[in-house]
């Protein structure tokens, strides 16, 4: 599934040596994503038995019965309650512990890459719902629809270059839909916050998405967003060519070719992409233009955007150029905006402190005990999806 399949696929991870692996895992899948336009229209009316055998299957199935129920959303007022680096055991007991096991199975099945096992620990009836509310062309032909489920089952793994998530909290968001708060502690999303939904259906709970808090889209709605009907469509022409631009931008900074980048990534301006996208593309840019150390550049684009509450992500850039700068006041105003909005983030916090000493204000003491619980809590125990405890939550 990715960070998106997370939406900020495009942050340039290779120009680390230690992100290569998750820069090469991102490339994988804008590449299974973007195959949209070159298989379109591979069904037809003729493939009757190919229709058949694909009904039979039981991911196929959900995904073409979509539920029924209202998909529940978060809102950053409510996530705001549990992303302060805290680890909040009073918000597990025993009747979460299907979906720890079921958090565990997906680790594991992203790692492996395990397409099918995967499959099977999702919710496609809800999650396709969600897909199909952010899809932007009507009707959908049949055809197409069949061929949107293979692609979103192809594109769907948990984002495993953020390795190691702490959970934060898990809340029911009603009687049968969770949401789990979880930190991303290592990797190329170190403390950046998410959310993953889950759904019980018949006493069983799956998977539904996952949505990196800064972010502004659900990873199903942004998938939908750059997927495009079996004609084209210039928009979405566009956003994949702004993909491939950059896939390769990441390539020439992961071999320390600056100059090829710099030119390359003057020309990725001119795809415009998918107008929904626009503002998550001028920040996607402003990165990699921060990844070459241009934190005018990179400046100039997050002012472009026209909402950057609606992408938290922006002010977070923000606030790292202006701080690179030496402009504590606005980097701080930055930071604290984006607190507002998605919570602690340990890189901010620290930052912040800086700017606070820079400025002579007196410093903020929650932030100093955030972040002396985070980092002590991250020396002393490890725990991941994979081992979480309750027993284990809290300070010792």
């Amino acid at each position: 599934m990715s960070q998106s399949w997370l939406q900020s696929d495009y942050v340039p991870f290779a120009h680390s040596p230690r992100d290569s692996a998750a820069a090469e895992s991102v490339s994988r899948r804008i590449v299974i994503r973007c195959r949209k336009s070159a298989q379109a229209a591979i069904f037809s009316f003729c493939s009757v038995f190919f229709y058949a055998f694909l009904i039979a299957s039981p991911a196929f199935e959900g995904a073409l019965l979509l539920d029924e129920r209202e998909v529940p959303d978060f809102s950053y007022q409510e996530a705001r309650k549990f992303l302060d680096g805290q680890w909040r055991s009073d918000t597990i007991d025993e009747r979460h512990q299907p979906i720890l096991n079921l958090l565990r199975k997906l680790q594991q099945s992203s790692e492996a890459e395990d397409d099918q096992s995967l499959a099977e620990l999702i919710d496609w009836g809800t999650r396709m719902k969600r897909y199909e509310r952010a899809y932007r062309f009507r009707p959908i032909p049949v055809a197409d629809w069949f061929e949107l489920v293979e692609i979103e089952k192809e594109s769907c793994r948990l984002p495993v270059e953020a390795t190691d998530f702490r959970i934060a909290a898990i809340v029911d968001a009603s009687a049968d839909d969770c949401f789990v708060y979880a930190y991303a502690q290592r990797g190329a999303l170190a403390h950046t916050p998410f959310v993953f939904h889950f759904r019980q259906t018949g006493g069983i709970w799956k998977f539904v998405d996952l949505r990196g808090i800064p972010d502004a889209y659900w990873n199903a709605e942004y998938n939908a967003l750059v997927s495009g009907p079996a004609h084209g469509d210039p928009a979405v022409d566009s956003q994949h060519a702004l993909h491939d631009t950059l896939l390769g931008i990441n390539e020439m900074l992961a071999l320390g070719q600056h100059k090829a980048a710099a030119q390359a990534l003057n020309q990725a301006h001119k795809y415009s992409g998918v107008p929904e996208l626009r503002g998550h593309n001028a920040h996607v840019l402003a990165t990699y233009w921060y990844a070459l150390k241009n934190y005018q550049a990179c400046l100039q684009i997050c002012r472009s955007i026209n909402n950057p509450d609606r992408i938290p992500r922006a002010h977070y850039q923000t606030a790292l150029a202006q701080y690179q700068l030496g402009h504590h006041s606005e980097a701080l105003a930055a930071i604290e905006r984006y607190e507002v909005l998605a919570g602690f983030h340990a890189e901010l916090a620290w930052r912040k402190i800086h700017c606070q000493e820079e400025l002579g204000q007196p410093e903020v003491s929650q932030t100093r005990l955030a972040l002396e619980y985070y980092d002590r809590d991250n020396i002393i125990r490890s725990r991941t999806l994979i081992d979480y405890s309750p027993a284990t939550q809290g300070l010792p």
